[in-house]
């Protein structure tokens, strides 16, 4: 996790209460600070860890004023793809 975390240039982390120990470790090793550390809620949790939720982050962004929409040119969509991993690795 650390070495895709430095080479993909990350600069913030997600993750859940099980993960938390491995993130920490990879995020630390990637110079990610611990303010830059997001939990996702995990169902039947009730720990308080001092890291914000993803549902903080959403409140405080709510608060924000609207951004701008993307405007693609022709072909843009096909060099700028994110993916997702839909399972656990």
């Amino acid at each position: 996790l650390e070495h895709q975390l430095r080479s993909s240039g990350a600069q913030a982390l997600f993750t859940c209460e099980p993960l938390l120990e491995t993130a920490l470790k990879a995020a630390k090793g990637a110079g990610i600070p611990n303010e830059r550390i997001f939990i996702l809620a995990t169902p039947g949790s009730t720990a308080r860890l001092p890291f914000a939720t993803l549902d903080e982050l959403v409140e405080e962004g709510k608060k924000l004023p609207a951004v701008e929409p993307l405007r693609w040119t022709k072909g843009q969509g096909a060099r700028q793809v994110a993916y997702l991993v839909p399972h656990h690795v």
